[in-house]
């Protein structure tokens, strides 16, 4: 009796569906039919443009919430899956910021289409943009990062007294221990031709004012090499690709191999030579000895024509 309430109560819940979207329950009925090994295989990239694929075995147990519940698991639940109150399936990357999100969903069961998915992008990327008032009742917009890459473009604020540009950022400009570094928004990296400074970087907070007030020698560094940079630097000098041990004995090995390979090559070559210097000799050997036996036959034969005589003496 409860299965037959529950097949009573779906199919009443499928004819309200029918209604509701103006379609013939019967036509849903025939046109949707589940067989064996059907599949339903979600395809798409995920907010940052990875690929993904997952493929559901489709049985009696398998429901619309399996299939939202596989979208959201195989994005790391970065993305929701519903359906919404038009009974279309909406799927919203949670995350902020840009995505590349896509997906399409393809089936095996004959009459089940789920369509193209519309893919729909509401608001903006986040800017990092700081606005302040300085000491003399100023506007001040600045980057909330450094360097150079660090870029923003201001317009449409002429009634402000500010003009349509492109502003970017400064690298930190300096020298440690007497050698031009490396700047890369505030951090400074030792120049790679200092062995007592390699690896080196320091990172400034200086204002422009405090710069002007203090000086640009900003103090000295004393650089202690502990054990496990000694280590370090010992395993380096070992395995370095360029001219470490390992790769100088490596070149010293490769090099013997290929002087080894060409002394073989130049003794195959005059054992050839020789080879075929004694090929020619068997040759004519054959050849001289085919002569002879040639003559010998000859001669055999011309005896044998010779009339026997006999003399006596008395």
């Amino acid at each position: 009796n409860t299965f037959l309430a529950m097949r009573v109560a779906f199919f009443n819940e499928l004819d309200n569906f029918a209604i509701e979207k103006n379609m013939n329950t019967g036509s849903i009925i025939q046109g949707v039919s589940l067989e064996e090994n059907d599949t339903i295989t979600i395809i798409g990239t995920n907010r940052r443009g990875n690929s993904f694929q997952r493929t559901i075995s489709v049985d009696e147990d398998t429901t619309v919430l399996t299939l939202l519940n596989t979208i959201e698991s195989v994005n790391d639940y970065e993305v929701s899956a519903a359906i919404d109150s038009e009974g279309r399936m909406r799927i919203e990357d949670t995350t902020a910021r840009k995505s590349d999100f896509s997906i399409n969903i393809e089936s095996t069961i004959e009459g089940l289409d789920f369509g193209v998915f519309e893919t729909v992008q509401s608001g903006r990327n986040a800017v990092n943009i700081e606005a302040s008032v300085d000491d003399n009742n100023r506007l001040v917009i600045s980057h909330v990062n450094y360097g150079s890459d660090s870029t923003f473009t201001l317009s449409g604020a002429e009634s402000l007294g500010i003009e349509d540009d492109e502003f970017a950022g400064v690298d930190i400009k300096g020298t440690i221990n007497g050698k031009e570094g490396t700047g890369k928004g505030q951090n400074l990296t030792a120049s790679g031709d200092d062995d007592s400074t390699r690896g080196i970087a320091i990172r400034s907070t200086l204002t422009t004012g405090e710069l002007e007030a203090e000086g640009s020698s900003q103090g000295s560094i004393t650089l202690i090499s502990g054990v496990a940079d000694m280590l370090y630097n010992e395993i380096t000098s070992i395995t370095d690709i360029v001219d470490g041990f390992i790769e100088a004995k490596i070149d010293s090995l490769e090099y013997t191999i290929d002087s080894n390979k060409l002394r073989i090559a130049d003794m195959n070559n005059r054992m050839e030579m020789r080879r075929i210097r004694y090929v020619r000799k068997f040759t004519q050997l054959e050849r001289s000895l085919a002569r002879l036996q040639s003559l010998q036959q000859r001669l055999s034969s011309s005896l044998a024509t010779l009339p026997s005589t006999s003399s006596f003496l008395s």
